[in-house]
């Protein structure tokens, strides 16, 4: 699930109702799964656009984000919100996965020399930790799901410190 996917305007037209991957395409398609008897997980991309191992850009709504803390709430907040709204319609998923393809961390492409810093191929492992714990409180505390889902692929071995 995207922030706000308005670049998807310029495919689809400006009527809002046709947004890929915003929210309420994402409930459109829960309940298509449901209706299959299949169970969903819920990808957090908490970008506005695909997030990737080499690409991952926070919403422009956080781009002048510059303290840990501030981030940190807003992810919470986006979080517990979204999964409150999905709950509200019946739509709950039965997994939370909290950013896509998280390899490097997240939000830091194109981003300001002050934006707080959660890339851990740069060593900011304590900073991607304290953002990740506020998606998983907010899943906590939506009881969204049994279980939120982190995966990281590592290409290169972790050092202990």
């Amino acid at each position: 699930m995207w922030h706000n996917p308005t670049w998807t305007k310029t495919i689809y037209g400006d009527e809002g109702t046709q947004l890929y991957n915003d929210f309420e395409d994402v409930k459109r398609s829960i309940q298509q799964v449901r209706d299959n008897g299949m169970q969903v997980l819920l990808d957090f991309h908490y970008s506005d656009n695909w997030t990737d191992p080499g690409k991952n850009e926070p919403p422009a709504a956080w781009a002048d984000v510059t303290d840990i803390d501030v981030l940190k709430d807003s992810v919470y907040n986006y979080t517990l919100k979204t999964l409150q709204r999905l709950a509200s319609g019946g739509l709950m998923p039965e997994f939370v996965q909290l950013g896509n393809e998280i390899n490097c961390g997240m939000f830091f492409t194109n981003v300001s020399e002050t934006f707080p810093s959660c890339n851990v191929c740069d060593g900011a492992w304590s900073q991607l930790g304290v953002v990740l714990n506020a998606g998983i409180k907010a899943v906590r505390d939506a009881a969204a799901c049994r279980r939120s889902n982190l995966r990281s692929f590592c290409t290169s071995p972790i050092q202990k410190m």
